[in-house]
C-alpha cells in the first residue's frame, strides 16, 4: 500500500516539475518579443497594365530588422519577399506582378510584438492601362476614318 502512495506522489512531483518547467519556457519566451515600436501602413494605387503599387510607410520608430510581405490573387501567392528595414518616416514601394480586372490582395507583417492585428492588408482591383484604351479608341476612330 505505500508502493503506491509513493508512486502516486512521485507522479505528482513530475508533473508539478513539467508544470513549472513549461512556464519558464512560456514566460522567458513572452519577454524575449520586445517591441521596435516601429509601425507600418500601406496605400494601394493602381498602375498600368493591372500592376498594384503599394507605398509602405513607417510611422514608428526604425524598425530592427525585415519583415515579409506577399501579393495574393486567387488564393495564391503571385510574389513574396522581404522588406528590409526602414527608419523613422521611411517609405519604400512594391510592385505586383500585372493582373488587369483582378483582385490584387497585399500584405506585409509588422515586427514581432507590435501591438496591433500584427499585419496589413490593402486589396485593390486595377482595370486595364488606360493608355492601352486611348490607343484602342484613336486606332478605332482612324480605322472609321479610312
Amino acid at each position: 500500500m505505500r508502493t503506491d502512495y509513493a508512486v502516486k506522489v512521485f507522479a505528482v512531483a513530475v508533473l508539478l516539475v513539467m508544470l513549472f518547467m513549461l512556464a519558464s519556457v512560456l514566460v522567458t519566451h513572452a519577454e524575449s518579443v520586445v517591441w521596435d515600436k516601429s509601425t507600418l501602413s500601406a496605400v494601394g494605387a493602381c498602375r498600368p497594365g493591372g500592376v498594384l503599387k503599394v507605398t509602405i510607410t513607417n510611422g514608428g520608430q526604425a524598425m530592427q530588422g525585415p519583415v515579409a510581405y506577399s501579393f495574393t490573387v486567387n488564393g495564391s501567392v503571385v510574389a513574396s519577399g522581404a522588406q528590409d528595414a526602414l527608419g523613422p518616416g521611411d517609405t519604400a514601394i512594391l510592385n505586383s506582378p500585372p493582373y488587369p480586372n483582378t483582385k490584387i490582395e497585399f500584405g506585409i507583417e509588422q515586427r514581432p510584438g507590435h501591438p496591433g492585428t500584427g499585419s496589413v492588408q490593402v486589396n485593390m482591383t486595377c482595370g486595364p492601362n488606360a493608355v492601352s484604351l486611348l490607343n484602342f479608341l484613336a486606332q478605332s476612330l482612324l480605322w472609321w476614318l479610312r
